[in-house]
């Protein structure tokens, strides 16, 4: 099935997007995941979409690279990084936002 994906990730605590922040992503299972995709946000913080060809029900991850991003901005971190698993069912575009804060974070399936 075709998939396209895209992100958009905002810093919670200054209420602006996360602009440079590095997002993979990858395929696989459990510990066992391929590299597919690398991209940084833009200054709006969003990644535009990637296209790929997937089976339905295949483990797709996005890895936000958060500890890199938040020391460049002078801050420290408890999440060094953030991995949201999701797995794409049907043919479409999948939305993978990330709300983020340097002690949490919230993800959902946006549109």
């Amino acid at each position: 099935m075709n998939v396209s994906i895209s992100s958009h990730v905002l810093n919670l605590e200054l209420g602006k997007p996360a602009a440079g922040l590095e997002i993979t992503l990858s395929q696989g299972e459990a510990d066992d995941f391929v590299l597919l995709e690398r991209a940084v946000t833009d200054g709006d913080g969003r990644v535009g979409r990637w296209e790929l060809v997937c089976k339905a029900g295949v483990t797709l991850r996005m890895s936000f690279a958060t500890a890199a991003w938040f020391e460049a901005n002078g801050q420290s971190v408890f999440y060094p990084q953030v991995h949201v698993d999701f797995c794409p069912n049907e043919t479409g575009h999948y939305h993978i936002p990330l709300l983020l804060n340097r002690h949490g974070y919230s993800t959902y399936r946006g549109s």
